[in-house]
């Protein structure tokens, strides 16, 4: 997982729906919450790690996953549209919009680089993962997120973000769901809880190249 070094409006994969679960004031203290097998985003080292946990399956429940080891190559940096097809995550309602800026490097086996453009978000030492054949691609990878409240506590949020979709001939991404799912929380963070997720359906147009040229897989401190 790569840190994208600017900020972006990611109301889609994380600033608006979980920095807006933070910042209000709750009735519940500073807690640590991690899920069930006590998960971390750094602990997602191979795609059975993402597979074997309960919230990517719930997550993958509900939306498509692409098997195969023939991906397309997904690489470039991608604005994306959509609407909220299912959420638990507090302040969030099915049919809200979406948005996103994200970045795919080019794959090396399995192993991809993600950038999730985002200030808040620190990377956990998680590595990232594509599968899929022709067309399509299903992509996972897992990062924490450190924001401030009001307070000036703060809450850590481990989450995996699951991509899958269709890569058209002009580099859009179609049928595009992104699922996201909270596997530990750390601090004083509100009404949020392990295993929250949200999903939405979108589209994404190809707005500029890969990763500045990280090397796949790599997983900068």
């Amino acid at each position: 997982m790569k840190i994208a070094p600017r900020a972006a409006i990611l109301a889609m994969l994380l600033a608006a729906p979980l920095s807006g679960g933070c910042r209000r004031h709750h009735h519940r203290s500073s807690v640590i919450i991690p899920n069930s097998s006590g998960t971390v985003a750094g602990d997602f080292q191979s795609i059975a790690d993402y597979l074997a946990d309960p919230t990517v399956q719930f997550l993958l429940s509900h939306m498509p996953r692409h098997r195969g080891d023939t991906p397309p190559d997904a690489e470039g940096e991608y604005d994306s549209e959509g609407l909220i097809v299912r959420r638990t995550i507090p302040g969030t309602r099915v049919g809200d919009p979406v948005i996103g800026d994200f970045c795919f490097g080019s794959a090396a086996g399995s192993l991809i680089e993600v950038t999730i453009q985002d200030v808040t978000v620190v990377d956990a030492g998680a590595a990232s993962f594509i599968e899929g054949s022709g067309d399509a691609f299903t992509i996972y990878t897992a990062f924490k997120s450190v924001q401030t409240q009001d307070d000036g506590t703060t809450c850590e949020i481990h989450e995996v973000n699951v991509f899958s979709g269709l890569r058209n001939a002009d580099g859009s991404l179609s049928d595009l769901f992104i699922g996201q799912g909270i596997v530990g929380l750390i601090g004083n963070c509100g009404d949020l809880l392990a295993g929250d997720i949200q999903i939405s359906e979108n589209i994404a147009d190809r707005v500029g190249a890969s990763c500045d040229g990280a090397d796949p897989g790599s997983q900068p401190q």
